[in-house]
């Protein structure tokens, strides 16, 4: 059963960027865009995590700080993501989100035990390789790799690792309880600074939006609260980090790839292509 949640998280983890592409590209012309997809989104994450909750029953008030800190840390997440879909190419987006992963299995070498080898240095070399070819733009690519861009990415990454590392950090000093209560207290914190920021933007074509586009951030927000329930269910498994996350870094990479292909139409250099490729690579050695 633990790999089924592992293979479904690959999909699931895809499934954001993916949604979220589709409907910057449905609504690339409107205002506000951003700004209405978070708050949705964060709505129908909490609303899944309520359920959830419900149905468990069970909370302590000991997850109160790592609830505090996974708000934080998916509240960058979210709002780089979405932004840096938006501001520059769905595969190198994808690629540095899934990428900080790789942190969480870095993390686990030191504080969760878990054994390194030269297999994993190697890995982390490939993978700040694979980086910085990603990085070098043709005189073709320059807008797909402006300073917005680079900054939205960036936040991506440090909120994306900064999720995985407080939830499997949790379970483990929790003994694998109060998962739920604690992704609750966690998404409903961040629902203020989403409503900040939403009633901050220009709401001109929140309508719209509302009446055209609403079932992209509801679709995602339900998919998020699916992958993140796995990834809280593989914390306390058989399965270490350093398969999980690599798997699930290396598997949602090649799903958004094929869709960026052959949905999308992007086209890449042939350097960034092998950055692709290391990273792909990089990610695979490091689950050994």
């Amino acid at each position: 059963m633990d790999y089924f949640y592992l293979v479904a998280s690959v999909f699931l983890a895809s499934s954001t960027s993916i949604t979220n592409s589709l409907y910057n590209r449905k609504n690339k012309d409107k205002k506000g865009v951003s700004a209405f997809f978070n708050l949705i989104l964060i709505i129908s994450v909490f609303c899944s995590w309520l359920v959830l909750f419900l149905i468990d029953g069970t909370a302590d008030v000991s997850v109160l700080p790592y609830s505090v800190m996974f708000a934080v840390s998916y509240t960058l997440a979210t709002v780089g993501l979405i932004n840096a879909l938006k501001t520059g190419s769905v595969m190198l987006s994808s690629l540095f989100s899934q990428l900080s992963l790789i942190v969480a299995s870095i993390w686990g070498f030191f504080f969760w035990n878990e054994q390194f080898t030269w297999l994993s240095g190697i890995g982390l070399v490939l993978t700040v390789i694979a980086i910085c070819l990603c990085l070098i733009n043709g005189k073709e690519e320059k807008k797909k790799l402006s300073l917005k861009w680079i900054f939205y990415v960036v936040m991506a990454f440090v909120g994306n690792a900064g999720c995985s590392i407080v939830q499997r950090t949790q379970q483990i000093d929790c003994g694998g309880k109060h998962g739920n209560f604690f992704m609750l207290i966690a998404i409903g914190s961040s629902i203020a600074v989403f409503a900040v920021l939403y009633i901050r933007s220009d709401k001109s074509d929140s309508a719209e939006l509302a009446r055209t586009s609403w079932y992209f951030p509801v679709a995602a927000g339900v998919l998020n609260a699916a992958l993140n329930l796995f990834v809280i269910i593989m914390a306390t498994s058989s399965l270490s980090a350093s398969l999980i996350y690599p798997t699930i870094a290396v598997g949602s990479l090649a799903v958004v790839t094929i869709f960026s292909l052959f949905v999308m139409k992007e086209k890449m250099r042939w350097w960034q292509w092998v950055g692709v490729a290391l990273g792909a690579i990089a990610t695979g050695i490091l689950s050994v």
